[in-house]
Protein backbone atom coordinates (compact mmCIF):
# COMPACT_ATOMS: atom_id res chain seq x y z
CA UNK A 1 0.00 0.00 0.00
CA UNK A 2 2.07 3.29 -1.31
CA UNK A 3 0.71 5.25 1.65
CA UNK A 4 1.60 3.29 4.54
CA UNK A 5 5.13 3.31 6.11
CA UNK A 6 6.91 0.84 8.62
CA UNK A 7 5.64 0.23 11.83
CA UNK A 8 8.15 -0.22 14.31
CA UNK A 9 8.02 -4.16 15.51
CA UNK A 10 7.66 -4.42 19.05
CA UNK A 11 6.08 -6.82 21.41
CA UNK A 12 4.32 -4.03 22.88
CA UNK A 13 2.61 -3.31 19.58
CA UNK A 14 1.84 -6.69 17.99
CA UNK A 15 -1.53 -7.92 18.45
CA UNK A 16 -2.68 -11.72 18.30
CA UNK A 17 -5.65 -12.24 15.95
CA UNK A 18 -8.47 -14.15 17.67
CA UNK A 19 -11.46 -12.10 15.79
CA UNK A 20 -10.39 -11.33 12.30
CA UNK A 21 -13.63 -9.47 11.44
CA UNK A 22 -13.49 -7.03 14.72
CA UNK A 23 -10.04 -6.47 13.44
CA UNK A 24 -10.66 -5.49 9.53
CA UNK A 25 -14.07 -3.39 11.01
CA UNK A 26 -11.44 -1.20 13.11
CA UNK A 27 -8.94 -1.01 10.61
CA UNK A 28 -11.55 0.24 7.71
CA UNK A 29 -13.44 2.48 9.99
CA UNK A 30 -10.18 4.41 11.40
CA UNK A 31 -8.63 4.19 8.44
CA UNK A 32 -5.20 2.25 9.55
CA UNK A 33 -2.29 1.45 7.97
CA UNK A 34 -2.29 -2.25 9.39
CA UNK A 35 0.20 -5.14 8.62
CA UNK A 36 -0.62 -9.06 9.27
CA UNK A 37 1.85 -11.79 9.73
CA UNK A 38 1.67 -15.48 9.57
CA UNK A 39 2.98 -15.78 13.46
CA UNK A 40 1.82 -14.47 16.58
CA UNK A 41 4.52 -12.49 17.41
CA UNK A 42 5.03 -10.16 14.52
CA UNK A 43 7.88 -11.59 13.04
CA UNK A 44 7.03 -13.93 9.91
CA UNK A 45 5.61 -12.17 7.13
CA UNK A 46 2.68 -13.99 4.85
CA UNK A 47 4.52 -14.94 2.17
CA UNK A 48 1.80 -15.49 -0.25
CA UNK A 49 1.20 -11.87 0.41
CA UNK A 50 4.94 -10.61 -0.63
CA UNK A 51 6.70 -12.17 2.52
CA UNK A 52 6.99 -8.72 4.86
CA UNK A 53 3.43 -8.69 5.87
CA UNK A 54 0.37 -7.87 4.42
CA UNK A 55 -0.42 -4.05 4.42
CA UNK A 56 -3.93 -3.25 4.88
CA UNK A 57 -5.55 -0.75 3.25
CA UNK A 58 -4.30 -2.40 -0.38
CA UNK A 59 -6.20 -5.73 0.18
CA UNK A 60 -9.62 -4.98 -1.75
CA UNK A 61 -11.07 -8.15 -0.19
CA UNK A 62 -10.97 -10.19 2.43
CA UNK A 63 -11.09 -14.24 1.71
CA UNK A 64 -11.25 -16.80 3.89
CA UNK A 65 -7.57 -18.40 3.22
CA UNK A 66 -6.90 -14.78 4.49
CA UNK A 67 -8.54 -14.79 7.54
CA UNK A 68 -6.80 -18.50 8.29
CA UNK A 69 -3.24 -17.58 7.64
CA UNK A 70 -2.77 -14.07 9.65
CA UNK A 71 -2.01 -14.85 13.51
CA UNK A 72 -0.61 -11.30 14.45
CA UNK A 73 -1.19 -7.95 13.16
CA UNK A 74 0.61 -4.44 13.86
CA UNK A 75 -1.37 -0.91 12.97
Amino acid sequence: WRWCKSVVTSPLSCISTDDMSQVFSVAIDLGLCCRFYSDEKCSVGLNSWGGDGAWYPGTFGVNDQFRTSVGSYQC
